[in-house]
């Protein structure tokens, strides 16, 4: 009677007795189980543990040591770091340590990273490489045909265009099991200037230039790789294709000189949007949204970001400061940018969800899908997630 009354008095019914004790076995056993196995649990192992339990915005989850130069480039494979110095790739895994390196030999070479694979090719050269997170799996060297520029998707498939004699260009695909020719366009109207390839390789993009009498004409040309015969073909006068990406498995997006183009797959326009007086300081390409940064073509600076959904409707305009922009990143529905020693991110409405002072030694960014953010000094890299 007397448990009874006070287990009244508590508001504790019986049930609740027996939950509470059951919470409580729980962590004491998980405890226990800690004390007795910490010792074969790895730092790695256990940040993870912990970190997918409790990342507050803007944590510090991990940190990774790079070799500091400044013409270092970056790319992230899935959520791993690779870093392309002038003489080596290096390749990190996971948790921050490094998996692989490789010695370059490269004029001027240029770093692709998506889903596990890691491409380095040399622009006007004749070398690429293609590696993961074990090192080099595949080198590819054809002698007679320098590369234009090459691509990797986030389902490892990937690309490269070359000159070739007898055309005035050819597009090699790879697929994504064996590393072995899936694909090839042969392209004899144009010199090639870009492609894009879809995350799953069914589709390619090209984008070519030829000269007729006083007219530069850009050619878009639209295929599916298990075709010869194009889904669409079309002719751009007076502009150049700057870049071409697809975003997701409906859209292709085309930036040209001035105006950014939304195609179909079949190469109908869904939409353009104008540039106007201004032009292009840089661009970034997701499956979500098209980022533009932008300046006029004034004497006062009105410079700024434009995303664009896949639509090609404007989904905000950012207004920056004349402070000098040190880089810009975008991934999934997030934008970061990196001015004057402070780190502001922006989501797909445009709207500021995330903003740290403080970061002057940071000089680079990389943004992933999930709005985590790779920052990146001189000797290391930290992730903010």
């Amino acid at each position: 009677m007397r448990i009874t009354r006070l287990l009244s008095k508590l508001a504790l019914t019986p049930i609740r007795v027996i939950v509470y004790a059951v919470l409580v076995f729980a962590v004491v056993l998980g405890a226990i189980a800690f004390t007795v196995f910490r010792d074969d649990i790895d730092e790695g192992t256990l940040n993870s543990i912990v970190g997918s339990f409790a990342r507050p915005d803007g944590q510090i989850a991990a940190a990774v040591s790079i070799d500091g130069n400044t013409q270092n480039q970056y790319g992230l494979y899935g959520e791993r770091l690779a870093v392309l110095s002038p003489e080596r790739l290096v390749l990190y895994d996971a948790s921050g340590n490094e998996s692989s390196s490789a010695a370059i030999h490269m004029e001027n070479p240029r770093l692709r990273a998506a889903g596990d694979k890691v491409l380095v090719f040399d622009r006007a050269g004749t070398a690429c490489i293609v590696a993961g997170k074990d090192g080099v799996e595949l080198e590819i060297n054809n002698p007679d045909q320098p590369i234009v520029t090459a691509r990797v998707t986030e389902d490892n498939w990937f690309a490269v265009a070359t000159e070739q004699s007898g055309y005035r260009g050819v597009v090699t695909v790879y697929d994504n099991e064996n590393d072995i020719r899936y694909y090839s366009y042969l392209a004899e109207s144009g010199y090639i200037t870009e492609i894009a390839l879809s995350k799953d390789g069914s589709r390619l993009a090209v984008g070519s230039v030829r000269q007729e009498k006083d007219a530069t004409i850009s050619r878009l040309t639209l295929s599916r790789t298990n075709s010869e015969t194009p889904d669409a073909v079309i002719d751009i006068p007076d502009q150049l294709i700057l870049r071409a990406e697809y975003m997701g498995r409906d859209r292709l997006c085309v930036l040209l000189e001035y105006e950014v183009r939304f195609y179909d797959m079949e190469g109908e326009t869904v939409s353009s949007y104008p540039l106007d007086d201004r032009y292009y300081l840089g661009a970034e390409i997701t499956p979500e949204m098209c980022v533009l940064r932008t300046s006029r073509q004034t004497g006062d600076y009105r410079g700024g970001l434009t995303l664009l959904d896949k639509n090609g409707k404007v989904i905000g305009d950012i207004a920056l400061e004349e402070t000098q922009i040190d880089a810009f990143s975008a991934g999934g529905s997030y934008a970061g940018i990196l001015q004057g020693g402070a780190l502001a991110l922006y989501n797909d409405k445009a709207e500021l969800c995330f903003y740290e002072e403080n970061l002057s030694e940071h000089r680079n960014l990389l943004v992933t899908a999930d709005g985590s953010v790779l920052l990146i000094a001189h000797d290391k890299a930290i992730w903010l997630q």
